[in-house]
């Protein structure tokens, strides 16, 4: 398949070429990061079938290695693994197809954990 490339401009930057086999689309929606029973907030910026880019309040904590948890619809599930990170923002490669929700979840067996209020989702990211 060939590759894309397109020319975008950064926010106070100059234009920067990328490489990509398919273009980011922007979504800019809530997710989750997901390791070793931990989980932290962040937000899914742009998304493509390999890759995506997402925000987090610190960096530091991001594994190399660790599942992205759709927070809209928590069985949508990307094992991800980290390629470059730039202050807040980490861009990652999707590796492989979605994993079901059960495995992303590590113990919370409910079939309606969506992440909302309430759930064992969200009370394990309130308690981290």
């Amino acid at each position: 398949m060939p590759i894309a490339h397109v020319c975008v401009e950064e926010a106070g930057s100059s234009r920067v070429d990328e490489k990509r086999k398919h273009p980011r689309t922007e979504v800019n929606e809530p997710g989750y990061v997901s390791s070793g029973g931990s989980v932290m907030h962040c937000t899914i910026v742009n998304i493509s079938p390999e890759g995506a880019a997402i925000e987090v309040e610190n960096p530091a904590f991001v594994p190399h290695r660790f599942r992205l948890v759709m927070a809209r619809d928590a069985s949508v599930v990307y094992e991800c693994q980290v390629i470059w990170s730039k202050k807040t923002r980490i861009g990652v490669s999707l590796r492989g197809d979605r994993l079901s929700a059960a495995i992303s979840i590590g113990d919370a067996h409910e079939p309606a954990c969506q992440g909302a209020p309430g759930s064992l989702l969200e009370q394990q990211v309130i308690r981290r």
